[in-house]
């Protein structure tokens, strides 16, 4: 009988050694882990054994059954809480751990049944499930360890009715080949993930790459959300989406996203059914209340992950309940639609990321998951994150920066308008159309103040003209007509004396601020039509009264209409342009003042010449006569005269030759002034002239005591002139010099000859010209102030020195002076010279 058994065992054991070889193969074929365990199982299994393997966790104390003979009905196989018992990890302990696991020894267990006292407590229940499923309750085993790199990192346990310590050096084999099969998966599997992962890198540095261009492209804000989400899309994530702020921060609306076309019609299925038409783009996220957790990200400025992604950054972490929650406003109706969309969508982690521009938080970067993202993927959409709102800062920044260029262009414009001689009514229509334009306000009304600043005028405000006769028909007049008294209990009255703004929402708010019960109601009765008629809608109605400065006052105020909410934010940014259409108003007012005088010196002016030429020919005819008269009684035509008489006549003589002077010169200076003074050019020359002149004024200077010297280079040229003319003018410096000298002084007339032209020079040494006279002298009439030493002297008439440069102008040539007070005055004249002698 023994032998009989002994050639049992010995058959069974070639056989299982037969079955080793062949296995042997095949595991060493498998390529992964699964089915390296399915194919050991099933050679085992052609054995009538049972296996069953166990993978080890990293601290080697517990196993989890990965694999058993049963195949796919052991998975199916759980616990009473309802957990697959594949998921649970049994703890291993005592022989089993000492041998099987620390020693590395393959391990004979006369009856599972009673390796089940290893197990804690708490698990006797299940263990004793798992051995009535397998039907091994009763049976023995043989556990070997599955080493790789020297490490236990799980069991093999086959369970026979028959298996025994014989079948150890068998169970161990068939464990080495697991093993090095295991190892073997396990370096191409970790080759293929780090395969992937490079493939993967590479993907996302390619996609980067391009949305980095697509991104430094773009030109508006629109570009730059489309470029975000294509790229994040082709980066593969499940869910994507971006979202703004409103300019109030109480919603965040869906700007762009992707989503699985299947998911989307499903969602907005379910959300349609409590929010009528509800669409994913444009929706807006609530995001004002406190406890809402976006509220809280918007507040602190940092991401927002659910709490099973693990990063090495600060966070903020909410459960995926409170990501869905946070979508919808806190009533019941909409939260139950959230819970119905959450359980829908397949995603089990969320990262949000801030996009952020000039410092502020200005909207979000939504990715989801069917996995839970890694630090990897953490750090890659923080990076696209920051990359959107690098892109977000350089298009305002450059939205800015050609708002800033329009600004100027608008500025300069008006410059031109007001160079160009406009009207106050073109400047103002072109400031209106200018601030609609450039900064996208509906409508810009100017209200100036009147002169006496206690009323608006609302000339240059432009309505429709329906909008006319509704508001002629209330207000009893034309509205260019109307004004609006300025009372302090008026809030417009803070705007002028204190140079405020204000913001008020629609006409309505208007109408509640003004005193008047009369106006207030018409502007109330007729709210609702300008909001329409100027391009408003109702609850998108925003006015801003902005003041228009000119220096330290306010001129008037200017009417402003948005369908955004307005800010002191949007009133700074239309200061600077307030500060210039102020500036510009005023000169207008100015000019068209000055215009308004200017055209009456003009006419002034014309009467004086046409009086002067009138007068002048007038007094000729009188003078003559009396001339004559004097001339006769001097030679005693009328009877023998005293002496004293004599000397009578000869100052009347004096007076009327100095009469003829005055009434010529004033002749000369009407000719010049109308640019018909004639001249008879010829070569001339100014040494003659300037000795006949002195000649001519000897008297004056003998008179003083004075000495008149002519200096000149021999053989001067001749010049170009009128030779009357040009005594004239020489007469007339040699004699200021002779009247504001001292006596017993030298006067110097000296000539300096140029290349192309000629210089004369009246030197003298009298008590000069003050500066602020300098520019003056050559003025019409102009004498210098009595209060100074330059009193009239000898009835100076203030043309000389004005008819001297209208003569140099003639001649083309050039008159000016250099003086020092109480040293003397040096006055140069020069002339083109003569080509003939």
């Amino acid at each position: 009988m023994a032998v009989l058994r002994d050639n049992t065992d010995r058959e069974r054991l070639q056989k299982t050694l037969e079955l080793l070889n062949k296995a042997a193969f095949c595991i060493q074929k498998s390529r992964t882990q699964e089915e390296i365990f399915a194919v050991t199982a099933e050679k085992l299994k052609q054995l009538n054994f049972h296996a069953i393997f166990w993978l080890l966790n990293e601290e080697r104390s517990a196993g989890r059954i990965v694999q058993t003979t049963a195949g796919k009905h052991f998975k199916n196989l759980k616990t009473a809480d309802g957990t697959p018992v594949s998921e649970l990890e049994f703890p291993i302990s005592g022989k089993l751990y000492e041998n099987s696991i620390k020693k590395m020894k393959t391990t004979y267990i006369e009856e599972v049944k009673a390796a089940i006292k290893q197990v804690p407590p708490d698990l006797h229940i299940i263990s004793e499930k798992v051995i009535s499923f397998l039907d091994v309750t009763n049976k023995r085993a043989v556990v070997a360890p599955l080493i790789v790199h020297n490490d236990t990192v799980g069991l093999l346990a086959v369970i026979s009715d028959t298996v025994s310590q014989d079948d150890i050096p068998s169970v161990h084999a068939f464990a080495n080949q697991v093993s090095t099969a295991l190892e073997n998966a396990w370096l191409h599997e970790e080759r293929q993930k780090r395969t992937e992962e490079l493939t993967k890198k590479l993907k996302e540095q390619e996609v980067l790459r391009e949305l980095t261009t697509k991104l430094f492209l773009a030109q508006s804000r629109d570009e730059v959300l489309d470029a975000a989400i294509e790229g994040i899309h082709a980066l593969g994530e499940s869910f994507s989406a971006i979202s703004l702020l409103n300019d109030e921060r109480t919603h965040s609306a869906i700007v762009r996203f992707k989503l699985e076309p299947t998911f989307l019609t499903t969602v907005e299925k379910i959300a349609g059914r409590v929010l009528p038409g509800f669409t994913m783009l444009g929706y807006h996220i609530p995001v004002w209340e406190e406890d809402n957790i976006y509220c809280t990200f918007f507040k602190n400025n940092i991401p927002l992950v659910t709490s099973n992604i693990i990063v090495d950054e600060p966070v903020m972490k909410a459960d995926m309940s409170e990501f869905y929650a946070g979508l919808a406003p806190k009533e019941q109706i909409y939260q139950s639609a959230t819970k119905a969309i959450a359980k829908l969508l397949p995603h089990k982690s969320v990262m949000i990321f801030p996009i952020r521009c000039e410092s502020t938080t200005i909207g979000t970067l939504t990715v989801a998951s069917k996995e839970v993202f890694s630090q990897d993927d953490f750090e890659l959409m923080k990076t696209v994150g920051e990359m959107i709102s690098g892109a977000m800062e350089r298009v305002v920044q450059s939205e800015k920066l050609t708002e800033t260029l329009h600004e100027l262009r608008a500025v300069q414009r008006i410059n031109t308008l007001l160079n160009m001689g406009a009207s106050l009514e073109e400047i103002l229509t072109h400031v209106c159309s200018s601030i609609k334009e450039v900064y996208h306000y509906q409508f810009a009304f100017p209200v100036l103040l009147d002169p006496s600043r206690k009323y608006l005028t609302f000339t240059y405000v432009s309505v429709p003209p329906e909008m006319t006769k509704k508001m002629h028909k209330m207000l009893g007049v034309d509205i260019r007509d109307f004004t609006y008294a300025v009372t302090e209990d008026f809030s417009l009255f803070q705007i002028i004396e204190e140079k405020k703004w204000l913001i008020l929402k629609g006409f309505e708010e208007l109408a509640d601020i003004m005193p008047a019960d009369e106006f207030r109601s018409i502007v109330k009765a007729l709210s609702s039509d300008l909001s329409k008629g100027l391009g408003l809608e109702p609850g998108e109605d925003y006015l801003m009264v902005a003041p228009l400065p000119y220096g330290k006052e306010i001129i008037g105020v200017l009417f402003l209409g948005h369908r955004k909410l307005l800010t002191e934010r949007d009133f700074q940014q239309l200061e600077y342009f307030l500060d210039q259409v102020g500036i510009a108003i005023a000169k207008s007012d100015t000019e068209l003042k000055l215009r308004q005088s200017l055209k009456e010196l003009r006419e002034l002016d014309q009467m004086k010449s046409e009086f002067i030429d009138i007068a002048s020919h007038e007094l000729r005819t009188p003078l003559t006569t009396l001339r004559l008269y004097l001339e006769m009684m001097v030679l005693e035509q009328y009877g023998k005269l005293s002496e004293p008489l004599k000397k009578r006549i000869r100052i009347m003589e004096d007076g009327v030759s100095r009469l003829e002077e005055i009434i010529n010169q004033t002749l000369v200076a009407s000719r010049i002034i109308k640019d018909k003074l004639e001249l008879e050019k010829r070569p001339v020359s100014l040494l003659e002239i300037a000795a006949d002149v002195v000649n001519q004024l000897r008297p004056l200077w003998k008179a003083k005591n004075q000495n008149v010297f002519i200096e000149s280079p021999s053989g001067l040229s001749f010049v170009e002139g009128d030779k009357k003319a040009l005594f004239t003018v020489l007469s007339s410096l040699v004699d200021n010099a002779i009247r504001y000298s001292q006596k017993d002084t030298e006067i110097l007339i000296k000539f300096v000859e140029h290349p192309e032209e000629v210089e004369c020079m009246v030197i003298d040494q009298g008590c000069g010209i003050a500066p602020e006279h300098m520019e003056k002298i050559f003025d019409e009439f102009y004498i210098i102030p009595s209060e100074t030493e330059y009193a009239r002297m000898d009835g100076r008439t203030g043309l000389g020195l004005f008819i001297a440069e209208g003569i140099m102008k003639q001649h083309g040539g050039k008159i000016w002076v250099e003086s020092t007070p109480y040293e003397g005055s040096t006055f140069h004249f020069a002339l083109v010279k003569s080509r003939y002698r």
